[in-house]
């Protein structure tokens, strides 16, 4: 059992979360991790009560709740705008999963 263990850390990491037992490589991902649980957030935005774990988590918010600039779709014949990019790449797999589903009748062909 003890060498199962060694070799679950050599792949895994060795730093272990006390909360959840997930095992990282590194000391700053490690940190941030236990965050999500102790819920010690370090960045807090200046227009709201929002705050986050990470920066990243912050720009996010910002650009999301407090920004005017609208990424739109590019896709003709669609009126989908989001100022978060994720959600556009999300939203543009709906049309290309709509490409996908378009089927030809056996028959005819």
């Amino acid at each position: 059992n003890t060498a199962l263990c060694e070799k679950i850390r050599k792949v895994y990491g060795d730093l272990e979360c006390e909360y959840c037992g997930k095992l990282f490589w590194y000391q700053v991902h490690f940190d941030m991790h236990v965050r999500t649980h102790t819920r010690e957030h370090l960045h807090y935005c200046s227009q709201c009560n929002y705050s986050s774990i990470t920066k990243n988590c912050l720009k996010r918010h910002v650009i999301q709740k407090h920004s005017n600039i609208l990424l739109k779709c590019p896709t003709e014949d669609c009126d989908y705008s989001t100022p978060d990019k994720y959600k556009l790449q999300a939203h543009l797999k709906v049309h290309s999963e709509l490409d996908k589903k378009s089927y030809s009748c056996p028959v005819c062909e």
